[in-house]
């Protein structure tokens, strides 16, 4: 098997990992781990030793794993005989230290939600791995910007203020934005596909800001497909929701990481906007 065929193996188990734990089975999860750090391991022992960035990546992500598999003997070794590749990038080497301290320090997280630093590098180590050849490459032209005002109904009180101060819209609305937001004040459902940093969580912030600022008894449940892009969205809604005059009791979030149940409920019943991944949402409620 090559390099990438081991990764996705290590992947796809580290995943049902992911949900094992998000769903209170830890030793299974643990497992499944040590599956996912051994075939990673495997991955780097295929893996070409020019491609060091790649090396680097697979080398933290084979030790995290180890990690969250309990298996730090293992963890040690394998970090401690990268550390003695001179190629090996110099971000790896620091993780490596770092995830060393951790062990040492008896500090290691059982849970996180990738084996990668960042998607960017998961990205280079396929193109780097090889197996992703450039096939076809298309040059868009740039072209003029489209602004729409505020509809009407979003653009009244704090949520009209809030709207007309977020840096994007000194403008007006992008054009889509302001459409959205104008079908979605009818009633209608909106799917809105854009690009990355288009704007579709101020559309979404701003529908649903309005429907808990108009009814008393409006509940908002909004779904994210990672832990981490909830939690860095966190901060926008509290932004929000600070600028149209709501506690910050108003939202929540829950994750695998909150395990009991009456934990969650209490985040529910007191919040009224819930953030939360999919996974961990059809593993609790498939137990009730």
């Amino acid at each position: 098997m090559s390099w990438i065929a081991h990764h996705r193996v290590s992947e796809d188990l580290a995943s049902q990992a992911q949900i094992a734990l998000s769903d209170g089975y830890q030793q299974e999860a643990q497992a499944l781990y040590g599956r996912a750090a051994h075939a990673e391991n495997r991955a780097l022992a295929d893996l070409d030793l020019s491609k060091t960035r790649t090396l680097g990546i697979s080398a933290v992500s084979a030790v995290s794993l180890y990690c969250k598999a309990a298996e730090f003997k293992l963890a040690e070794e394998v970090a401690n005989q990268w550390l003695e590749f001179d190629s090996l990038p110099e971000f790896a080497k620091k993780q490596l230290r770092d995830l060393l301290e951790a062990i040492r320090s008896e500090e290691v997280p059982i849970q996180t939600d990738s084996n990668f630093s960042n998607i960017r590098d998961a990205l280079r180590a396929l193109v780097d791995s090889g197996d992703l050849p450039l096939v076809e490459k298309i040059d868009l032209p740039s072209r003029e910007e489209q602004r729409l005002p505020i509809p009407s109904v979003f653009g009244h009180a704090k949520l009209g203020k809030f709207l007309a101060t977020v840096d994007s819209t000194s403008k007006g609305l992008w054009r889509h934005q302001s459409l959205a937001l104008e079908y979605a004040a009818t009633g209608k459902n909106v799917v809105l596909s854009t690009g990355t940093a288009s704007g579709k969580s101020l559309v979404f912030q701003a529908i649903s800001l309005r429907l808990i600022l108009e009814d008393p008894e409006a509940r908002i449940m909004v779904f994210y497909p990672l832990k981490a892009l909830a939690a860095d969205q966190m901060a926008s809604w509290k932004q929000a929701i600070e600028a149209v005059g709501l506690t910050e009791e108003t939202i929540g979030m829950i994750h695998g990481g909150i395990r009991l149940d009456e934990n969650r409920i209490k985040i529910i019943e007191k919040a009224r906007i819930v953030l939360m991944t999919p996974d961990v949402c059809h593993a609790w409620f498939m137990r009730q």
